[in-house]
């Protein structure tokens, strides 16, 4: 008699799920066929080779999971799984997935247990060191006793690094401190023959290591080509390294995350005619912002009276109302306009302030505007929000903590509008519910902007002139140069409305006004103290940064006039 071959199930496709974006490295998941011997795992760019089974794409005899390294960045790949008996056959696959890698690959991201290790002889000193919830590495170096400061990593298997992988460019994070000296960094790759060494450079100059360690760098970038000779196809070891090996007693800590390997995409940074959209090309959006802000120059703004007109909320803060003091829970303030009552919510008390009294809301409380819709219903897609803050911020730490100027809410307790003063990595945010929810920050200011002395900010919205800015001690510090078709924004209908809450304002705020149009510049001088100020362009169509939009930008657009500048 004949015994039949058993015929094996065809396996299933588990992981990655069918359609799945995955990184560069991607474990191959399958349940086995019953009374399978072997499978064989078929995976190509090449859809058709897949599908017939092609030898030339088949990863014979192995089992669940399989681990693949290495992908090609950017890229569509289609697998299947056919399980194989000792006898019979040929045997049914299971069907075709497809996943497509992502357009970076990380070389350390620093959460993995693999370790950097100090360059013998040099003044480098490396320890794991905690950010939020992920670990990065903090570099110490020091150039006493003429020496440069290294630590490196050794591959467990050498990396191809080759554009022919997609791999274009080396990027990391990098978060330096206030008092760190400045030094010149260098990024080193070999191939365990040759090494070679490329700077760190921002926009052609070295990067800056003095910024704290909440103003990060994010995504330095070096050209993988700059690395020229070493086989890029076979990386060894990558180095970081600091000094020129001649002491001048420069020393510091910094800390580095996130080291990855990325393709040609857009960066606007290197991009001068993009100025409006960020996609990298110079077309109509960036015309027409160039057309709306022509001539735009430096000027002299001087203070005019800040008019009342429209004024509908203003607090003093100058006293605390507590209409009985045996039920506590119901004190407030009072506007001096329009009759207004703000209630205190948790513990803000009374403290000097820059004119007159503040309230102080140290992290403990914020301020309410009682029947917001009543107050605010003279809103519409105009406003002006003018405080004077004095921020209570630390920082020496890993992170700062985000203070709010304030908030406000629809009456389906969607945010309308909201500021940070600043968010947790150092900028002024001014946010509004414009395009579907935006917003716009102030990427330059400094902490002396936001903590430790008084300042003055006024948020302005003007819908119809397609306008809204930050203004800090009446000087315009950011503009929303992006948008030139209007702004979908509108107040309508506020429900709610609080100063200094979410997060909790950890400082004082005094004399906050809420009018319900866009002030001028001049009347902001006047809220600010200030008798005159220099107002710079802020506009991104000044390309060459003289302080006009003139020819000379219109001719860094029409240059590259729908071409797609992609980097590197």
């Amino acid at each position: 008699f004949t015994v039949a071959a058993v015929h094996p199930d065809i396996p299933t496709l588990v992981s990655p799920a069918d359609l799945a974006i995955v990184v560069d490295s991607v474990e191959l998941v399958w349940n086995e066929g019953f009374a399978a011997d072997s499978h064989d795992v078929y995976l190509s760019t090449d859809y058709a080779l897949v599908a017939a089974l092609d030898d030339s794409v088949k990863i014979a005899g192995v089992a669940s999971p399989l681990e693949v390294t290495n992908l090609d960045l950017e890229t569509e790949y289609f697998w299947t799984v056919q399980a194989t008996a000792a006898s019979g056959g040929p045997w049914p696959s299971a069907d075709v997935y497809s996943f497509t890698t992502n357009n970076f690959a990380a070389l350390d991201g620093f959460n993995d247990g693999v370790f950097w290790v100090e360059t013998p002889g040099t003044g480098a000193d490396v320890n794991d060191f905690v950010i939020g919830a992920e670990l990065v590495m903090e570099f110490s170096y020091d150039d006493a006793g003429d020496v440069v400061s290294e630590a490196s990593l050794t591959f467990a298997e050498a990396k191809d690094l080759s554009a022919a992988t997609g791999r274009e460019a080396l990027t990391f994070r990098l978060y330096g401190q206030a008092d760190n000296d400045q030094e010149d960094m260098y990024i080193a790759l070999s191939d365990g023959v040759t090494t070679v060494q490329v700077p760190v450079l921002l926009e052609g100059e070295p990067v800056d290591l003095t910024l704290p360690l909440y103003k990060d760098y994010e995504f330095l970038q070096i050209d993988l080509d700059d690395f020229a000779p070493v086989d890029l196809s076979a990386v060894t070891s990558i180095a970081i390294g600091f000094g020129d090996g001649v002491s001048e007693g420069k020393s510091g800590t910094v800390y580095i995350d996130n080291v990855n390997v990325r393709t040609r995409r857009c960066i606007n940074l290197f991009v001068d005619g993009d100025i409006a959209d960020g996609d990298c090309i110079a077309g109509p959006n960036d015309l027409a912002l160039m057309a709306r802000d022509w001539l735009d120059a430096e000027t002299v703004v001087t203070a005019t009276t800040a008019s009342t007109d429209g004024l509908i909320v203003h607090f003093t803060f100058d006293e605390i109302v507590d209409p009985n003091a045996a039920l506590p829970g119901d004190e407030y303030f009072e506007s001096s306009v329009g009759g207004a009552t703000g209630s205190i919510v948790d513990t803000v008390s009374v403290v000097a302030g820059q004119i007159g009294n503040a309230a102080n809301m140290a992290g403990a409380g914020h301020v309410t505007i009682d029947d917001s819709a009543a107050v605010l219903a003279s809103l519409a897609d105009e406003i002006t929000v003018s405080m004077w803050c004095y921020g209570d911020v630390d920082t020496s730490g890993e992170v700062i903590v985000a203070d709010s100027g304030f908030r406000a809410y629809t009456a389906t307790s969607s945010i309308a509008m909201y500021t940070r003063i600043p968010n947790d990595t150092g900028d002024v945010i001014f946010g509004t519910a414009k395009m579907g929810g935006s917003w716009m920050s102030w990427n330059d200011s400094i902490p002396a902007d936001w903590t430790g002395a008084w300042n003055h900010y006024a948020f302005v919205v003007d819908a119809a002139s397609n306008f809204q800015a930050v203004y800090c001690n009446g000087l315009m510090v950011s503009r929303d140069n992006d948008d030139v078709s209007g702004y979908a924004f509108d107040l309508v209908g506020l429900d709610r409305f609080d100063i200094g809450q979410t997060p909790q304002y950890g400082g004082m705020i005094d004399d906050f006004r809420i009018y319900n149009r866009a002030l001028d510049a001049s009347e902001i001088v006047d809220l600010a103290g200030e008798t005159s100020v220099t107002q710079s362009s802020l506009s991104n169509a000044d390309i060459d940064g003289d302080g006009m939009v003139n020819l000379v930008d219109f001719a860094e657009v029409a240059s590259i006039w729908l071409d797609e500048i992609l980097w590197p």
